[in-house]
């Protein structure tokens, strides 16, 4: 009886072994299947965050970068608002009126180039009329000799190239037959009181 006891407690424990043996087999096979996949996928993780990263930003800019366009920029006029006048040629009284147009400050752009302007400004030739040699001697004598070198007249007409409408004329008269310097000036102070009412 106590052989049969004994024959039965070492079956049970050689089973319990082969069964614990079994067991720690198989969970090495697991464990070795599943390293190689752990490793594999450690290995692909920076390509596929990188390719999500890509992903994302492609999706923010629509799925793809917006191809810049060039476009030229268009030339920009710094005085916007002022007119440009050409002067026409007048014996050479057109370079006092340009002298004058920088000497009182008229607001307008002088151009060579009468194609695209908005004003031109032509003058009649400068009428001078000097004083005779009695006339002189009689002034001296007879009242004072103020204006012995005679006079001079000039005349000055803006015009709009568009429409051939004067739009604006001055007549000046000056002592002194030679006198273009003054003559000019004043043409030039008068034309610019015009622009800058005109602007207002």
């Amino acid at each position: 009886m106590r052989l049969k006891v004994l024959t039965t407690v070492a079956l049970v424990f050689f089973a319990v072994s082969t069964f614990a043996q079994g067991m720690a087999g198989v969970g090495s096979e697991r464990e070795g299947a599943a390293q190689p996949t752990q490793q594999a996928s450690q290995n692909q993780t920076p390509a596929a965050q990188a390719q999500g990263q890509q992903q994302s930003v492609l999706a923010q800019n629509n799925t793809q970068p917006a191809t810049q366009q060039f476009v030229p920029a268009s030339p920009t006029n710094t005085n916007v608002g002022i007119p440009r006048i050409y002067i026409a040629p007048s014996d050479g009284f057109e370079s006092y009126l340009a002298a004058a147009f920088t000497k009182k400050h008229v607001p307008a752009q002088i151009v060579q180039d009468k194609g695209q302007v908005n004003y031109i400004l032509s003058a009649p030739p400068v009428q001078e009329k000097p004083e005779s040699a009695g006339g002189k001697i009689a002034r001296c004598l007879f009242a004072y000799c103020a204006g012995i070198e005679g006079s001079q007249s000039a005349s000055v007409m803006l015009t709009d190239p568009r429409t051939n409408v004067v739009v604006w004329a001055y007549n000046v008269r000056k002592e002194g037959s030679k006198n273009y310097q003054s003559s000019a000036e004043a043409c030039a102070k008068h034309l610019k009181e015009w622009l800058e009412h005109r602007s207002n």
